[in-house]
């Protein structure tokens, strides 16, 4: 997800995530006010896709093979200097990430390059003053949302620190992660904090 999102950004090309558990006419609506050209999809996802007649890529080769994969053009691609050059200003739009929609209408935000910029070196100044370089970072929270993309798909990465990640959320599978991976920093929402909390609590009694 990381790479694809930097591959991106790295053309000048504009950034707009959507959420898997969207529907086909809220797919359909976010390709039209953004101006989509060009989609990648997990494979599973690509009916939703179909029908907006938006030329997709696939994030892992198709069994048909009608449609090109990131797979095989990170295979195929053997020089970056053959990419041109896009100059890119601070000015410019980098992403259109779309509102959750739980009090009306989706609407797009438009982020700007500077937006971005700012918010990696916030991330790198936050664990540099935390002394946080050396932890183990555990990655849940979608990348669709802004929280997910800025801190684990883009800003993590800034910092250098090792992030394991999740495909989705499960308490059980999560506790694993943690043991297995001697995880020691967990940025989470207020209800993944209480289950924690609520799990050590009856560990205790």
């Amino acid at each position: 997800y990381s790479t694809i999102c930097l591959a991106v950004l790295s053309v000048g090309a504009i950034l707009t995530t959507a959420n898997p558990l969207n529907t086909k006419s809220e797919i359909a609506k976010q390709v039209h006010d953004s101006g989509a050209k060009l989609a990648i999809s997990a494979p599973e996802e690509l009916h939703k896709l179909v029908p907006t007649g938006v030329p997709t890529i696939l994030t892992s080769g198709s069994s048909d093979g009608k449609f090109l994969s990131v797979e095989e053009l990170i295979e195929g691609c053997y020089d970056s200097q053959e990419l041109p050059h896009v100059p890119v200003e601070q000015s410019d739009t980098a992403a259109i990430l779309y509102s959750s929609g739980t009090t009306g209408v989706s609407k797009g935000v438009v982020l700007t390059h500077a937006n971005l910029i700012t918010i990696m070196k916030l991330l790198c100044w936050s664990a540099d003053v935390s002394a946080a370089q050396d932890d183990v970072f555990l990655a849940f929270i979608p990348m669709f949302h802004i929280y997910g993309l800025m801190f684990f798909g883009l800003g993590l990465l800034c910092v250098g620190v090792t992030t394991v990640l999740m495909q989705k959320y499960d308490f059980q599978s999560m506790l694993v992660a943690i043991e297995k991976y001697k995880v020691n920093n967990i940025p989470a929402v207020p209800p993944v904090i209480h289950s924690l909390v609520k799990h050590a609590s009856k560990n205790r009694s």
